[in-house]
C-alpha cells in the first residue's frame, strides 16, 4: 500500500482522506495548464477498443477508451484499473492527455501523461479535422506522486461496438466512500464524476428528514463511516433539514445533498442516461415522487434523455406503491419477485446477483418487453458469467469501469460470432 495522503511532491498535492489515497495531480496543472480544449466532435476517434503495446502491467489488455465531457477515461481488466485523463492541444501541435490511474481493488495510483501519435493525427484533431489512420498514445505512468517514468503505449484496435451489452449502473452515485474514488458516495461531486468512472446510469439512496426533505444518504443513521461532524449522530428521520446543513458533512467534506439538488445536477451537468432512486422508506418515497415527476418533465422539455425510476426494495414499499393512484406514480423498479414486478406495473426487475443468472426467468421477463438489472456485481469472473448467461439490460456495481469494459468486450464477441 502506497501511503500518499496529504503528501506534497514536485508533482503537486495528493488529495487524500485520513485513511487512504485519492489522486495525485501534476504541479500547477501540468502541460494542460496552457493547452487549448479539444473539440468534442474532433475527439470522437479517440473512443474505441485499444491495446497496450507497452506498460500493459498497469492497465491490462483490451482497453475500452471512452470520452465524457472534458475527459478521456481508460478502462482495463487488470485489477479493475482505470485512468481518468483531461485532454488538450499544445501550442506546438501536440495532443496531450494527463491525469491519474487507479486500481479499484487497492490504493495503487499514479500520474499518467500521454501524447497522441502520429503527429499528423494530433495536428488534424487539434485543427478540428477528421483523421482516418491508425492512432497511438505514447507516454509514461508513475507510482504515487512521482513524475511518470515508466513507458506506457496504447494502440487503437477498432471503434466501440454500437452499444455495450449491459449498461453500467454506478452504486451510490458513482462509488462507495470506502473505495476512495475521489468523492463521497451520494454526493453531488460523485454524480459529476460518474461518467468518468464508467457509468452510463447511477443509483442513489434516498432518506427523508423530520420535516419531509428527501436527501441522498444510504444508512438509516448518520455516523462516522459516511459523515463528519461532532453532533452528526442519530437517525436521519430525527434531524430537520436545517440541522443536517448545520451539523453534517459527508466523509470528504461535501454537504449532504437534497434529492432536488441531485436531480438538477444530473440533468444540467451530466450526460447520464438513467437515475435509480433507492428510496429507503414509504415516507421518503412519497416525498420523492413529486420531485421525480417535475424534474422528469424539465428533462423532457430540454430534450434530455434521462430515465428516472423509483426503486421498490421491500414488501412495505411495494404495498404502498400499489395503493397510490395512477396520477401519483412514476416509473418504478422492483427488487423482489417477478410477481411483485407484475403487481406494481413496474418495467424493470432488479434481482440480487446471489440468486444466480436465472437465464430462463430473465429471458421470460425480457420477452414481455421489460428490463432486468442485477445488483451488486463487482468481480470480473461473475460479471462475465452474468453477461454471457443472462444478458441483462444493466448491472449495478461499485466498479462501473470494469462492467463497462466487460460489456463492450462481450458485445464485440457477439458481433464476431454473428458475423462468422
Amino acid at each position: 500500500m502506497v501511503l500518499l495522503s496529504g503528501a506534497l511532491s514536485e508533482c503537486g498535492l495528493v488529495t487524500g482522506s485520513s485513511d487512504g489515497v485519492l489522486h495525485p495531480t501534476f504541479e500547477r496543472g501540468g502541460l494542460l495548464s496552457s493547452a487549448a480544449p479539444l473539440d468534442a466532435d474532433a475527439a470522437a476517434p479517440l473512443d474505441g477498443i485499444w491495446d497496450s503495446y507497452t506498460g500493459h502491467d498497469v492497465l491490462g489488455s483490451s482497453l475500452v477508451v471512452r470520452r465524457s465531457p472534458g475527459y478521456l477515461s481508460i478502462f482495463g481488466n487488470s485489477d479493475a484499473t482505470y485512468a481518468v485523463l483531461r485532454i488538450g492541444c499544445l501550442d506546438d501541435g501536440r495532443l496531450v492527455a494527463e491525469g491519474y490511474y487507479r486500481t479499484a481493488i487497492d490504493d495503487t495510483t499514479g500520474l499518467v501523461r500521454l501524447f497522441l501519435e502520429p503527429a499528423e493525427a494530433a495536428s488534424a484533431l487539434c485543427g478540428g479535422r477528421t483523421y482516418q489512420g491508425d492512432l497511438k498514445w505514447a507516454g509514461h505512468y508513475g507510482l504515487g506522486s512521482s513524475l511518470p517514468d515508466t513507458r506506457l503505449g496504447l494502440e487503437r484496435r477498432r471503434a466501440l461496438p454500437a452499444r455495450p451489452t449491459s449498461n453500467a449502473i454506478a452504486h451510490r452515485g458513482g462509488c462507495r466512500t470506502s473505495d476512495d474514488c475521489g468523492a463521497s458516495e451520494n454526493s453531488i461531486e460523485i454524480l459529476r464524476m460518474a461518467q468518468r468512472l464508467g457509468a452510463d446510469r447511477v443509483e442513489v439512496d434516498v432518506q427523508v428528514t423530520a420535516d419531509g426533505v428527501p436527501l441522498l444518504y444510504h444508512d438509516e443513521s448518520f455516523g462516522p463511516l459516511l459523515t463528519t461532524g461532532r453532533f452528526c449522530r442519530g437517525k436521519v428521520r430525527e434531524f430537520t433539514w436545517a440541522h443536517v446543513t448545520q451539523l453534517c458533512q459527508l466523509r470528504f467534506g461535501e454537504p449532504v445533498p437534497t434529492l432536488e439538488d441531485a436531480l438538477r445536477v444530473v440533468i444540467e451537468e451530466t450526460d447520464l442516461t438513467g437515475l435509480w432512486l433507492d428510496v429507503k422508506t414509504v415516507t421518503g418515497m412519497r416525498a420523492a415522487l413529486p420531485l421525480v415527476r417535475r424534474w422528469s418533465e424539465i428533462a423532457s422539455s430540454r430534450g434530455r434523455a434521462l430515465h428516472i425510476v423509483v426503486g421498490l426494495s421491500t414488501e412495505e414499499l411495494v404495498d404502498a406503491w400499489t395503493d397510490l393512484t395512477t396520477a401519483e406514480r412514476t416509473e418504478c423498479l422492483v427488487e423482489l419477485s417477478v410477481e411483485d414486478l407484475h403487481r406494481t406495473g413496474c418495467r424493470i426487475w432488479a434481482p440480487r446477483w446471489t440468486l444466480g443468472p436465472m437465464s430462463n426467468t430473465v429471458a421470460e421477463v425480457q420477452e414481455e418487453g421489460l428490463s432486468v438489472a442485477f445488483w451488486t456485481l463487482d468481480e470480473q469472473e461473475f460479471i462475465d458469467v452474468f453477461l454471457e448467461r443472462a444478458e441483462p439490460s444493466g448491472i449495478l456495481t461499485n466498479r462501473p469501469g470494469l462492467v463497462l469494459q466487460r460489456s463492450y468486450l462481450d458485445a464485440m464477441s457477439r458481433e464476431s460470432e454473428e458475423g462468422s
